[in-house]
């Protein structure tokens, strides 16, 4: 299991514990945390970037357009854990 999985797991789990929100409060949230996170690090094109592909890829996956489309490969793409550093 990549970081990427591991850190993905963390934060479900812990939305999921938080009983006094509701869904779309814990949604903005996380968006929120994302974006800001994103933002701080990579500039607002990068994030808006990747926002779109998560969009893209989620459209996908619901209209069964694309039986390639998945998260799993979205992630991928993002996963450095295993990159060399040069």
């Amino acid at each position: 299991m990549s970081n990427l999985d591991k850190f993905y797991d963390e934060i479900s789990l812990f939305t999921a514990k938080e009983l006094s929100l509701d869904a779309e409060s814990k949604a903005i949230v996380l968006f929120r945390v994302a974006i800001q996170t994103g933002v701080a690090e990579l500039g607002v094109e990068k994030v808006l970037h990747m926002m779109n592909k998560l969009m893209k890829t989620t459209i996908s996956i619901m209209e069964e357009e694309d039986d390639s489309a998945s998260y799993v490969e979205l992630l991928s793409d993002w996963d450095k854990s295993e990159v060399t550093k040069h």
